[in-house]
């Protein structure tokens, strides 16, 4: 009887641990990081071309920043590891908002650099798994 369940639960660990994400190395997700930094800096270049974000979106129409936004929520992060992908995540939160108050006409000095402190710490996960050089 023993010999029967053993096999049984053999096979139930491995699909908990296929659904888990404990199958991820660090290259693994260090290379997701870099697929996603790849399309946040397309997305980047689509609404800035040779400018910087900053310049291109500064008196731009709304719906441009807005279409920014839509392109950083359009990135794919399946392959990027949990804590990465919150700090992506609040990155673009902070677009967000600082597309809502943009629309609005509201004061965003303080949006600004919130989007500015939401990247670096993108950029600290990242480096945490040793991806500097997609970062450049």
């Amino acid at each position: 009887m023993r010999n029967a369940i053993r096999p049984m639960c053999g096979a139930a660990m491995l699909v908990i641990l296929s659904f888990s994400g404990c199958g991820e190395s660090k290259q693994d997700y260090a290379n997701g990081i870099r697929a996603a930094i790849a399309q946040d800096k397309q997305a980047s270049a689509q609404v800035s071309g040779s400018l910087g974000i900053w310049e291109a979106l500064t008196g731009a129409a709304p719906e441009k920043v807005e279409q920014y936004v839509g392109s950083l929520k359009a990135i794919d992060m399946n392959r990027c590891p949990q804590d990465f992908r919150a700090a992506y995540q609040a990155h673009i939160y902070a677009w967000e908002n600082y597309a809502t108050a943009y629309r609005a006409g509201r004061d965003m000095s303080a949006l600004k650099k919130a989007i500015d402190d939401t990247w670096l710490v993108v950029n600290d996960r990242a480096r945490e798994y040793g991806v500097q050089d997609a970062l450049k």
